[in-house]
């Protein structure tokens, strides 16, 4: 695991009468073993991603009832000064994960208390995600090494939930579905250069991995509450 220096914003001062809180996050082991919805059965030894810059945003509704004020001008967008009015917490940097590992404490997010609908996750195209292990397609056990570099802003993570200064969060939980990354690939697919690994170079496996690397189903934000 190797993290990136971290930078908070620092709108935080620029409150609109809600109270602001600190709320750690921690970015959770994935699954290594998996079904997929064709039957296939994928085993990952090796999953290692870099995930940046994640955004909280509250309901649409709630976005256009809160003011987007200008009082500090940033290079960084920052919880109430984004251009769509909707970004309500941010923890900025950049961490690169084992998601086999142990889970990651990422830091703690910036937040004013209310709402929170979606979040929003940047995919740094360097380092290139790796991902190897087998799959077992039709009784026959097929090794895979793939790499992607997706180089994007994923839109639409599910992360609903509440915070309120009065009821504080024990965390926020940010997983990684292995499966929903890798179910768009066709595990079939011939391997056209004969060296008994699939790669991105066989078929249409480039387009559909990144197709399911920069997919908002692959990803979630979970709020956990105090006991």
């Amino acid at each position: 695991m190797r993290l990136a220096p971290l930078v908070a914003g620092l709108g935080l001062a620029c409150a609109d009468g809600r109270s602001s809180l600190s709320v750690p996050v921690v970015i959770a082991p994935s699954e290594p073993n998996v079904v997929l919805e064709d039957g296939v059965e994928v085993s990952f030894d090796h999953a290692e991603l870099t995930l940046a810059d994640l955004r909280l945003e509250g309901p649409i509704e709630t976005a256009r009832r809160w003011p987007r004020l200008s009082l500090i001008q940033a290079a960084h967008a920052h919880p109430g000064h984004d251009a769509a009015g909707a970004v309500t917490g941010e923890l900025l940097g950049a961490w690169t994960v084992d998601l086999l590992g142990d889970p990651v404490d990422a830091g703690s997010a910036l937040c004013w208390e209310g709402d929170l609908s979606t979040a929003r996750l940047g995919l740094p195209a360097e380092p290139a995600a790796t991902f190897e292990g087998t799959a077992s397609v039709d009784g026959t056990v097929r090794p895979f090494s793939f790499t992607v570099s997706p180089g994007v802003e994923v839109t639409g993570l599910p992360a609903e939930g509440t915070l309120d200064s009065a009821d504080p969060l024990d965390r926020m939980t940010l997983s990684v579905d292995l499966a929903a990354v890798v179910t768009h690939i066709d595990w079939r697919t011939e391997d056209s250069d004969g060296d008994g690994i699939l790669t991105i170079h066989d078929g249409d496996i480039d387009p559909t991995l990144h197709f399911g690397a920069v997919s908002s189903a692959s990803y979630r934000v979970t709020l956990e509450t105090q006991p």
